[in-house]
């Protein structure tokens, strides 16, 4: 008796299982079936990754858009922001694998892979340096990489509330940490987080933002579905600890002109001091905080954070290889 009623029930949860999943990949078929990517695929390393490049070029440097880890949709995510810059400068918008429109890899989520990816998807792409590099939160990381990497083909750099090397090298995932990642990656598989947002349960979640396009904030919300979670995420969050000893490792910036916006008040312990971090990272940075502000400051304050980009980008000074490659 027992034995068949733990059968039953062994059943019950597997068919509910079944019924969630096929409700997950049915939503996602409907979601994407007549949507096209507004930018284009390229090959990188044996995988898709999308870029979508608009505005002209202008001899500071062309603006790059780098998201931070766990922004399911950096295309939606910055769109207000590169409508804003389009009119005055190049923007590249690009999704790492796993993010928006790209594919997952098996290459190794380490900045070195990471940074090298963007820089061959910005050549291939036929985008010209010099860059200035935008990073969001992980995606300061990127930045400070590649303007290790590349100075020459860096402008300037801007911090958007991003991490330093040093909260990176002592960042650890710890237990619980690890068990809230695996529930809502697992709640995403199910369809629950898809039930939930059809019920409009997830709206102050997943619809976070101001005045976006409807087809933008439906991108928005679909790619969350899609990719919230995802093992290329997840990857690069184990990876924090030996990115910002690498970044450590080989030091500063020089003199590339940096902004740092920041959210001191954002809920994550020790931020301000995170921020003064990144303002030591170059002898020319300068810092505006938004005491208000949550950790996606350019979702809360985007006329001001965009005001302070054009600025940045027309203090910069003019490179002379810059002239060679406007």
């Amino acid at each position: 008796m027992f034995k068949s009623k733990k059968v039953r029930a062994g059943c019950v949860i597997l068919s509910v299982g079944l019924l969630g999943w096929l409700y997950q990949m049915i939503g996602l078929w409907l979601d994407f079936r007549n949507v096209s990517p507004a930018g284009k695929l390229i090959s990188i390393n044996g995988h898709q990754m999308f870029v979508s490049a608009s505005g002209q070029p202008n001899a500071k440097g062309t603006l790059v858009l780098s998201a931070g880890n766990g922004t399911s949709s950096p295309y939606a995510d910055f769109y207000p922001l590169t409508e804003a810059m389009k009119q005055y400068t190049r923007v590249v918008t690009y999704e790492r694998p796993g993010y928006g429109w790209s594919e997952a890899t098996d290459a190794s989520r380490d900045i070195d892979t990471i940074t090298n990816e963007l820089r061959q998807l910005l050549q291939q792409s036929g985008e010209r340096p010099p860059y200035i590099i935008l990073g969001h939160s992980m995606g300061a990381l990127e930045g400070i990489r590649f303007a290790q990497l590349y100075p020459d083909e860096v402008s300037g750099l801007i911090m958007l509330d991003g991490i330093s090397p040093e909260y990176a090298r002592d960042t650890d995932m710890d237990w619980g940490y690890k068990m809230g990642w695996y529930m809502i990656e697992g709640a995403k598989k199910l369809g629950v987080l898809r039930g939930l947002s059809d019920l409009g349960m997830m709206n102050d979640s997943f619809k976070d933002m101001k005045d976006l396009p409807l087809s933008i904030e439906k991108l928005k919300v679909s790619m969350i579905l899609k990719n919230a979670n995802n093992r290329m995420m997840l990857e690069e969050r184990k990876q924090f600890h030996k990115n910002g000893l690498k970044l450590l490792e080989h030091g500063k910036v020089g003199d590339i002109p940096v902004l740092v916006l920041s959210a001191p008040n954002n809920g994550y312990p020790n931020w301000r001091e995170v921020q003064r971090e990144l303002m030591s990272i170059s002898s020319k940075a300068t810092q505006k905080s938004y005491i208000r502000a949550g950790h996606y400051i350019h979702h809360d304050y985007p006329q001001d954070v965009n005001n302070r980009i054009l600025n940045f980008i027309r203090s910069i000074p003019l490179q002379a290889n810059a002239v060679k490659n406007s």
